[in-house]
């Protein structure tokens, strides 16, 4: 069937903290107690059916997300297409960003997303970044979406959020053009 026609392109993401959707659908594994436990930041619901389980494990195909399920392309870069944030400071001390990219480029480095929280002088005062999606693993048309946690300053003011992609190696970021208006920039505000 579907598995001897189709090449094994494997993509490896920490399952509670971000997702990552195969372009033209696949397949993935997960043990029942991944499932059991929940709190998934993917959205299985409306892209995965169950078509498999042994004792342990559960199969999912999934599907593309039907129109109007992933937001629009807001930037682009070589790389990677920008699709929105959601922004969640619930958490007392904490602000939570999800990210949502689509995959323009293949690439072999390692590539991580980062987020900074600015003050009105446009200095950091707090940031986190990392890579829950494993960049060399992805393909054109891939879908993926992060969220990062960032402890939100007891001092002062955030008045702005950023968010772009780095190289871990080189430092090199991500250029990003704004669909709208055209303007290119290293980093995306999100707030």
């Amino acid at each position: 069937g579907d598995f001897q026609e189709r090449p094994l392109h494997p993509r490896w993401f920490e399952l509670e903290n971000s997702f990552i959707l195969p372009a033209g659908g696949g397949y993935m594994a997960l043990t029942k107690e991944e499932v059991e436990k929940g709190g998934l930041l993917w959205p299985v619901v409306t892209v995965a059916t169950a078509v498999a389980e042994t004792e342990s494990q559960m199969l999912y195909q999934l599907a593309e997300p039907a129109a109007g399920e992933w937001p629009a392309a807001t930037a682009e870069s070589e790389l990677l297409s920008f699709h929105g944030a959601e922004i969640n400071a619930e958490e007392a001390g904490v602000v939570e960003i999800t990210s949502y990219w689509s995959v323009l480029g293949e690439t072999e480095r390692a590539w991580k997303i980062f987020v900074h929280l600015l003050d009105g002088n446009g200095e950091i005062v707090a940031q986190g970044d990392r890579l829950l999606v494993w960049s060399p693993a992805w393909r054109v048309g891939d879908r993926l979406g992060q969220v990062e946690r960032v402890v939100w300053p007891a001092e002062g003011e955030v008045a702005q959020i950023m968010i772009g992609v780095y190289d871990s190696d080189s430092g090199q970021r991500q250029v990003f053009t704004n669909i709208d208006s055209g303007v290119a920039t290293e980093s995306i505000s999100v707030r």
